[in-house]
């Protein structure tokens, strides 16, 4: 589901920014696999937790003029406590729509994985892979907290 729901190279370009250009193929995929493992080990538990509540889709936004992505406002009624506010962020790519961003209660997914990674990059010389190292073992981290989240 997740990779066809999201444009992960595109989240990684943006991730990433002047690391993913000057990154080979081989090292850009190596960061996309890690990416994706930690979003699923990371996310899928957040997931379950809303098994059952309702998702009420809004309004779809143009980004602006020349921007190629659109906004979908929606939030999460959830059965106990107010609603959670979540804007995807998609654009069209090979004829289908794909997420690019997630921001729930605003607080984007990308732009905050853009500064954190940003950080470790700066501290160790703009090494990706050893960045894909670092988040693989976030998600090895994750999955030993908690065994049954997948």
């Amino acid at each position: 589901m997740l990779r066809q729901s999201f444009d992960l190279p595109a989240i990684g370009r943006f991730v990433l920014a002047a690391h993913w250009r000057r990154a080979d193929d081989a090292t850009r995929q190596e960061f996309l696999d890690a990416l994706e493992t930690y979003t699923v080990r990371r996310f899928l538990p957040l997931f379950a937790q809303y098994e059952g509540q309702k998702l009420e889709i809004g309004e779809a936004r143009d980004r602006g003029e020349g921007s190629r992505f659109v906004s979908v406002e929606s939030r999460i009624v959830r059965s106990e406590g107010e609603p959670i506010a979540v804007t995807w962020r998609i654009h069209e790519k090979d004829g289908a729509y794909k997420i690019v961003d997630v921001v729930t209660e605003g607080v984007s997914m990308a732009a905050t994985w853009r500064s954190e990674y940003k950080s470790v990059l700066q501290a160790n010389g703009g090494d990706v892979r050893d960045l894909a190292d670092k988040i693989r073992n976030k998600a090895v981290q994750k999955q030993q907290a908690s065994p049954t989240e997948g």
